[in-house]
């Protein structure tokens, strides 16, 4: 399946052992922004002329998934923005079996976390099993 996993950049370790862990197990990640250089820039307050093409990425890389991860953290606003493409991807053209999961976090925070395909786990080991079941 097409997997995204939205996070902020102080957790690309995690994203990145995550992405690992899935593609062992046949599934394809649609975009490795924690791979990408640009990362450092975001980080840094670098160069705004690069943002345009990694956003444009990064939401059509949300929204073409069959399963969007979202690593729940304190002060999220890019990775909300991720997970509307997503969402606004299934309303328009539903998948088979689409599935929202959230790591962390106070569960369904907000009516966007509270769809009937949303899953909550507490750990990012937890996601392995979930993304499994059909």
């Amino acid at each position: 399946m097409k997997v995204y996993i939205a996070a902020r950049t102080k957790r690309a370790d995690d994203a990145c052992y995550l992405a690992d862990k899935l593609e062992q197990e046949k599934h394809s990640v649609t975009f490795k922004w924690f791979d990408e250089v640009i990362t450092n820039r975001i980080q840094n307050k670098g160069a705004h002329r690069d943002y345009y093409q990694f956003v444009r990425k990064a939401l059509l890389s949300a929204s073409n998934a069959e399963i969007f991860i979202l690593l729940s953290d304190s002060g999220m606003r890019g990775t909300y923005v991720e997970m509307g493409a997503f969402l606004l991807s299934q309303l328009q053209n539903p998948k088979s079996n689409p599935k929202l999961i959230i790591v962390g976090g106070e569960k369904h925070s907000h009516i966007f976390e509270s769809v009937s395909f949303t899953y909550h786990v507490d750990s990012v080991d937890q996601v392995i099993d979930l993304v499994e079941i059909n």
